[in-house]
């Protein structure tokens, strides 16, 4: 076998690296092109190993502002444990600088990634919310619909670090020319994409809950088919119709009580149910009421299909509140890994992070 070779990826090793990452599932919800993989082409680096002129492996980033978010390394069984993952992997991360990655249970990985400076903060929990009238198995009948969300502390809600962020120019965000959809009352036409300032106002936070910022990615994840943007002064929520599935991220809010809003607001427009309303228990651990259910709909914008019967999935760091809640509610783990940074960069209470994207 000849010594492996780690380069950047060329256009001619696309087949070859979507081949490595189709034989591990990281396809699933991305069925048409672009996908994640083009974005870290674009806003990152891809490097490949090859060996005996054969893509065995690859690794992918995605910069926000200095933070490197390692967002895949992969390498063939046929290949693991042969020093071409640590390879690609001392080549893709810099010296110095921030990174962060969703680390699966693979000790080798841990391993891998805490000699490169990263530690693990906490679990990251990957939800799925089933179509309503799904057939309930005897577990889900223990979990009635709950709901949500009064998450704020007894201190009126303000998050560490978050008491003066708003987004600039948020509250004038978001009403798009066109008539509202009668399915969606109050939100509107959701034909139209989300334009510059609606992704630039969650670009904004997003940079204040994520560690950095990355609005050109943003914008074009936005420009994505099935991609919405619910925005308002205070939260933000992208949502995608990937096939016949949602996937709810990045999101984030100024407090944890405004990123449960705005993600339950998207989840809620892409289901045929109630909304999700009632007690949770807050940051400091006390059960607190909400008045009735969550505020009115915030503004979408974009290209997507009306609330239908899709699984909706969510990654959800084991830090935040909004975890139970969507638990209580009858969400399900499907996956989880460890949610890995080599400095303290993103409000974990505040942020659900995209499964791909970071």
């Amino acid at each position: 076998m000849a010594e492996p070779i780690v380069r950047p990826a060329a256009g001619a090793d696309m087949a070859g690296v979507r081949a490595v990452a189709g034989h591990f599932g990281l396809l699933d919800l991305w069925p048409e092109r672009p996908d994640f993989v083009d974005a870290e082409r674009e806003f990152g680096e891809v490097l490949v190993g090859e060996v005996d002129g054969t893509i065995a492996g690859f690794g992918g980033t995605l910069r926000r502002g200095t933070v490197t978010h390692l967002g895949d390394l992969f390498v063939l069984p046929g290949h693991q444990s042969s020093r071409l993952g640590r390879t690609i992997l001392s080549r893709l991360l810099p010296a110095g600088t921030p990174k962060v990655t969703f680390a699966s249970a693979d000790r080798r990985a841990l391993a891998l990634y805490i000699r490169h400076g990263m530690r693990p903060r906490c679990p990251l929990f990957y939800l799925t919310r089933r179509p309503p009238g799904d057939q309930e198995t005897p577990e889900d009948a223990d979990f009635p619909a709950s709901g949500v969300a009064d998450m704020r502390a007894a201190d009126g809600g303000v998050a560490p670090g978050g008491a003066d962020f708003r987004v600039p120019g948020a509250a004038d965000v978001g009403v798009v020319p066109g008539n509202a959809d009668p399915q969606m009352p109050g939100v509107a036409n959701a034909r139209t994409a989300p334009g510059d300032a609606d992704v630039h106002a969650a670009a904004v936070l997003d940079a204040h809950v994520s560690g950095g910022d990355r609005t050109s990615t943003l914008t074009w994840y936005a420009g994505l088919p099935g991609v919405t943007l619910h925005v308002s002064d205070s939260g933000y929520a992208f949502a995608r119709t990937a096939g016949d599935q949602v996937v709810i991220g990045p999101a984030g809010g100024v407090t944890p009580q405004d990123c449960a809003d705005i993600v339950l607001e998207a989840a809620n427009a892409h289901h045929r149910t109630a909304p999700i309303h009632g007690p949770v228990h807050g940051p400091d651990h006390k059960p607190v009421h909400a008045p009735g259910c969550l505020p009115g709909p915030a503004p979408v914008h974009g290209p997507g299909r009306m609330p239908g019967r899709m699984p909706i999935h969510v990654a959800v760091p084991g830090a935040h509140p909004l975890l139970a809640l969507l638990l209580e509610d009858g969400w399900r783990i499907g996956d989880m890994d460890t949610l890995m940074t080599s400095e303290d960069v993103m409000r974990l209470d505040c942020y659900i992070p995209h499964p791909d994207l970071g």
